[in-house]
């Protein structure tokens, strides 16, 4: 504990269970006794014992394991472990946790080094959840991991979490959806009928948190799962139908998830973007004028999302161009964080980011760097991508529409055949990187100026072997 005069107040003990030994002396009572419990130790509940339990981690790790901690993730730490092998080499293995609560998920380089974690952390905590220390990680927070080793890849699913939730709402008999909404745009607004009951209204709420939960790895219904969220307050009829489209729509597909792939036919497809981060930036502008614009910005790496933010603007914007650039100003951010996380991981720095954009006017803004009138609304959220541009932090790709997996997140794709692109875009499942004029022209250049190199290195290789001769 972080305190000493820290009491609890002892719970009520049914009558069938008063004067039993269990209870101990003077605590036959409970709380109707005289006696309060004086606490020793945290325990789950008190306000304070997540910040205990993570100072007390936090403290093991770095002073008893020598472990470093990330700075740019407080959750994530590196450890290395050096030992002789039989030759007598010196072998140094390296092992990355991450930490979730009480949770550990480690990424090892060797069994040795794993070997050596376990002993020193067995030594002081009690292990539980992996009984067979050699088996892989099929779970982790309720993040089901499934591999295939031919393929080389890693898929991230809930596919347990999917099948409660159908059996739950007894989707035995409906009918499958292709898509998490209907081909035709249908945009919900508020309920001004009469009020559901309040049965009714926990339920949708209920709904609605589940399919939250489920969006950790399923982009395809983050765009609809947010905007259902928007009337959890007072749902109706359209909102609790358009609610059950999802729910059948994923009834086709409770195991998908999020791919990512290890093999050269992936990563070196177009080029290679093996550990290179991606970035995708959309925005949907309401052409009423009624709602906000939704934003989303997702960051891809080997062949798959890693992160993405898909949320509605604060302000509105009088143009597409407008919301565009706004749109481009979280994905800043985001990239800001994973690049420094990405360096300390890889222990070294990442290069330019590419960034896809599909609005020609938000491109053309942010690399003039002009001031105007109609741009002065969101002269903060151009600055700050301008900025990033000026640092090498990324670079702008302009893309057509159709090819901006991005845009999946911020409304409802109007062809199925677009959508099923776009999502295995998204998720991995049919990875496709988009090779445009200006990733042509890039490695046009990239392969005239390593041809010119090495050129010149054969110059001086020949110019030397006379001389060479000569001595």
């Amino acid at each position: 504990v972080d305190q000493e005069d820290l009491y609890l107040e002892l719970p009520p003990v049914p009558p069938e269970f008063e004067g039993t030994a269990a209870w101990g002396h003077g605590y036959k009572k409970g709380r109707s006794g005289k006696y309060v419990a004086h606490m020793k130790r945290n325990i789950y509940g008190l306000v304070q014992a997540g910040r205990v339990w993570q100072q007390h981690l936090m403290g093991w790790l770095k002073n008893t394991l020598g472990a470093r901690i990330y700075m740019n993730d407080r959750c994530a730490f590196e450890w290395s472990f050096t030992y002789e092998n039989d030759d007598g080499q010196t072998i140094t293995e390296r092992l990355i946790g991450t930490v979730h609560v009480d949770d550990v998920l480690l990424s090892v380089q060797g069994e040795r080094v794993r070997a050596e974690f376990m002993r020193i952390l067995k030594a002081d905590f009690a292990v539980t959840g992996c009984e067979n220390e050699d088996d892989e990680a099929t779970e982790f927070t309720g993040i089901e991991i499934r591999r295939n080793w031919q393929r080389k890849t890693i898929t991230l699913h809930q596919t347990k979490f999917a099948s409660r939730l159908l059996e739950k709402h007894d989707l035995a008999g409906a009918r499958l959806e292709s898509m998490p909404y209907k081909t035709k745009r249908d945009d919900l607004g508020p309920w001004e009928g009469e009020a559901v009951s309040e049965a009714g209204h926990f339920e949708y709420m209920s709904l609605i948190g589940d399919l939250v939960w489920l969006c950790k790895t399923r982009l395809d219904i983050a765009w609809r799962t947010s905007d259902l969220s928007r009337f959890s307050n007072r749902p109706g009829p359209p909102h609790f139908a358009a609610a059950q489209h999802v729910l059948r729509y994923l009834k086709g597909s409770p195991d998908a998830g999020l791919t990512y792939h290890g093999s050269d036919e992936v990563l070196l497809q177009s080029y290679d973007h093996r550990n290179k981060i991606n970035l995708a930036t959309d925005a949907d502008f309401d052409h009423t004028g009624i709602r906000p614009c939704v934003s989303d910005v997702a960051a891809f790496l080997n062949g798959a999302a890693i992160a993405w933010k898909v949320r509605r603007q604060t302000t509105r914007s009088s143009n597409s161009t407008e919301a565009e650039v706004k749109a481009c100003s979280p994905g800043v951010e985001l990239i800001r964080a994973l690049t420094d996380l990405y360096g300390e991981m890889m222990h070294q720095a990442h290069g330019m980011v590419r960034t896809m954009i599909d609005s020609t006017g938000g491109k053309s803004l942010i690399d003039s760097g002009m001031d105007a009138k109609a741009s002065a609304p969101i002269t903060r959220a151009q600055f700050a991508v301008e900025e990033a541009t000026e640092q090498g932090l990324l670079w702008l790709d302009l893309v057509p529409g159709k090819e901006n997996p991005a845009d999946l997140c911020t409304k409802n794709v109007g062809n199925i055949g677009e959508f099923q692109a776009k999502n295995g875009v998204l998720c991995g499942s049919e990875p496709h990187l988009y090779e445009t004029g200006t990733v042509r022209e890039i490695l046009r250049g990239a392969n005239i100026s390593l041809q010119a190199f090495k050129k010149k290195k054969k110059k001086k290789e020949e110019k030397k072997v006379p001389r060479a001769r000569a001595l």
